[in-house]
């Protein structure tokens, strides 16, 4: 089993022409909820990116009321 270091947690896989993101989310019960997409990795599908970024930091920001570190502005 994986040490948890973060509760909440984005990996990208960066290819030429594809992004595969994957985003992992714990609960205070120590449950972890994946997420996963794949964008294209030229401009439109990285503003996806972003975008797919921002709408569950948002979320995870109403469920928990707790911060999210978001990349969506990056």
């Amino acid at each position: 089993m994986f040490k948890i270091f973060r509760n909440n947690c984005c990996g990208l896989d960066v290819h030429k022409t594809w992004i595969y993101a994957c985003i992992g989310i714990t609960d205070p019960n120590g449950r972890t909820e994946y997420k996963q997409a794949r964008f294209s990795s030229f401009s439109k599908g990285l503003r996806e990116l972003a975008a797919w970024l921002a709408q569950i930091s948002r979320a995870q920001d109403r469920q928990t009321g707790k911060d999210f570190d978001s990349i969506a502005g990056f």
